[in-house]
């Protein structure tokens, strides 16, 4: 998941040796290819920004290696969560509703509250992406919800070029 200790900082068509084997394997390389190994290794910039996203109170998953890192984080907003609540009991009012019909008025009542609520939100979950490439001059090579990413971008722009160590 990071580096390993006091290895350099290459560029991006360098190589590095592989920790097990010291085969050279490419930074952006899978795995070894002569023992298997996965490749951990990260830029440095991209390890800062895995440090920051671990001090914040969301949750963001993230996948990448070498210059690249996928993020994204799926959250609810209080409407959409108290609507997917009322969706989730009308559904259970539905299946009472069948052995105890006077449960069936109230299952759709719940039922036009919820789905209002949550179609006022415009859906179930907020979904925020953001992909980072450092081999390229933007850097951000995809974003969905640049407001929600801004700190995250800032730490991205702010390297000294496309191949800083941070």
């Amino acid at each position: 998941m990071t580096d390993e200790p006091n290895q350099p900082s290459p560029m991006v068509s360098d190589l590095i040796p592989c920790p097990s084997c010291a085969h050279q394997i490419s930074v952006d390389a899978v795995s070894c290819p002569q023992c298997g190994r996965d490749n951990t290794w990260r830029h440095p910039l991209l390890v800062q920004v895995i440090a920051h996203l671990e001090t914040l109170d969301r949750v963001t998953l993230y996948e990448g290696r070498g210059h690249t890192l996928r993020l994204w984080v799926t959250d609810q907003n209080t409407r959409q969560k108290i609507g997917t609540f009322l969706v989730a009991v009308s559904v259970v009012f539905l299946i009472l509703g069948m052995f105890i019909p006077s449960l069936l008025g109230l299952s759709v009542l719940l039922m036009t509250v919820g789905g209002a609520m949550t179609a006022f939100g415009l859906s179930f979950q907020n979904h925020h992406e953001l992909n980072i490439d450092l081999r390229t001059p933007n850097r951000i090579v995809g974003v969905h919800d640049a407001e929600f990413w801004a700190d995250v971008i800032g730490i991205v722009r702010r390297g000294d070029g496309p191949h800083s160590t941070g």
